[in-house]
């Protein structure tokens, strides 16, 4: 599925979501890493993450966002796609100056929602835009 996703998120031409999931693309520098998660599913990745970390992530701390951060990257360095994506997805949504939208508005787009989420090469830098896939491309949220 990634790997279809990965083809196609280049080209702007992406399958249908699946039931009950948004799309998270994630781009980390050269890396790209894409899937479909269950939306009733998100909450408990969070936390499984935070547990799962060798430092506390705590939410709206800047040690924190380096954490996920770090995951993130570490995950597409290992072809861990999953948690590239969970771990850029901690980052915008409890960095100390998250984006613009909540889980809650995350689980309201079940079935057409999609986030991408860009970072430069070093993780300085983090941008995120949330969009309904049966609309236009979304605003820019962080």
């Amino acid at each position: 599925m990634i790997n279809a996703l990965e083809e196609t998120v280049t080209n702007d031409e992406q399958p249908a979501i699946h039931p009950g999931c948004i799309r998270i693309i994630v781009k980390l520098g050269e890396h790209l890493a894409a899937g479909d998660f269950a939306v009733k599913a998100l909450p408990e990745w969070m936390l499984e993450l935070e547990r799962s970390a060798d430092r506390p992530m705590t939410r709206g701390t800047h040690a924190g966002a380096v954490v996920a951060s770090e995951m993130a990257f570490e995950g597409c360095r290992i072809d861990q796609w999953d948690l590239a994506c969970i771990a850029a997805l901690w980052l915008i949504l409890y960095s100390p100056s998250p984006a613009r939208t909540t889980m809650d508005d995350l689980i309201k787009l079940a079935d057409t929602g999609v986030i991408k989420i860009v970072a430069s090469a070093d993780g300085a830098i983090w941008h995120c835009e949330v969009s309904d896939y049966s609309s236009e491309p979304g605003h820019t949220v962080h």
